[in-house]
């Protein structure tokens, strides 16, 4: 693999892939620059044991990408449809649709977004509240 270049899709997201915005450049391909993350130091290390090189590109739309009236847009569609980029990497969920065509790792890391409420009172009901 040596001198292979992989190009990977990505938008930055919370700590996973962090990135800065750069305002000169007229690319939309172009937006962000000096990654960071996580994810970032895992795909570092992953290139230095398989002696392979990367870079980033960002999709167009600024989407992960869902699929609409039949045609994916997004991160996804630089996978697919236009062979844009090897690799996604930046909090991808798994979805359905998402598993017909293209194949994820295992998952790594889970959200722990939740609801909460006070527990009732003594002779309360929550529904009294």
């Amino acid at each position: 693999m040596d001198n292979f270049t992989m190009t990977i899709g990505t938008l930055p997201y919370a700590y996973h892939v962090i990135a800065d915005q750069d305002h000169e450049h007229d690319s939309p391909n172009s937006i962000y620059n000096n990654h960071r993350g996580y994810e970032v130091e895992m795909l570092q290390l992953a290139s230095k044991i398989m002696k392979f090189k990367f870079k980033f590109i960002n999709s167009n739309d600024k989407i992960r990408g869902t699929l609409v009236n039949k045609e994916w847009n997004g991160i996804v569609k630089c996978l697919v449809d236009t062979n844009q980029c090897d690799m996604a990497i930046g909090s991808m969920f798994i979805t359905q649709s998402r598993t017909k065509i293209i194949r994820h790792t295992y998952p790594f890391d889970y959200e722990a977004f939740t609801f909460a409420t006070g527990l009732p009172r003594k002779n309360e009901d929550l529904a009294t509240r």
